[in-house]
């Protein structure tokens, strides 16, 4: 059963650890016994299974994780581990949409760009220098 936590914290075992599941974080998928008893004492509700968001994928792990179900912590280690700016003072909300928005592959982009310069700069020890236009520039 999907819930969404909507008061106190709720210790989700995902079988290895235990993780604290706020108001703040997003729905988690919980088994119907365990959800029947937050929803009765109102520290939870139900969310239409629609409503779930896909679990993102970190670059270089073969397993999804759903961002949403990350302590604070985690993500900042996340972002240190990518190269992504970010520190303590962001809310985990921020630092989600950092970690969404960065790219896959960042290095592909800058090894194309210097390897288009090499070729340039190839052509013109080749020929002795850059070709000039009738007016001396490049």
């Amino acid at each position: 059963m999907i819930i969404k936590i909507i008061s106190g914290v709720f210790g989700y075992n995902d079988g290895k650890h235990i993780t604290p599941i706020t108001p703040q974080d997003g729905p988690i998928d919980v088994d119907a016994k365990i959800a029947k008893r937050l929803v009765e004492q109102g520290s939870a509700e139900y969310v239409k299974a629609e409503a779930k968001k896909e679990p993102e994928e970190i670059p270089g792990d073969d397993k999804p994780v759903n961002l949403n179900s990350l302590n604070k912590g985690k993500l900042l280690e996340m972002c240190a581990e990518a190269g992504i700016e970010a520190d303590e003072s962001m809310t985990k909300a921020k630092l989600i949409q950092l970690i969404e928005a960065e790219p896959e592959n960042p290095k592909a982009d800058d090894d194309s760009d210097s390897d288009a310069d090499a070729d340039a700069d190839a052509d013109d020890d080749a020929e002795g220098g850059p070709d000039l236009g009738d007016d001396g520039v490049a």
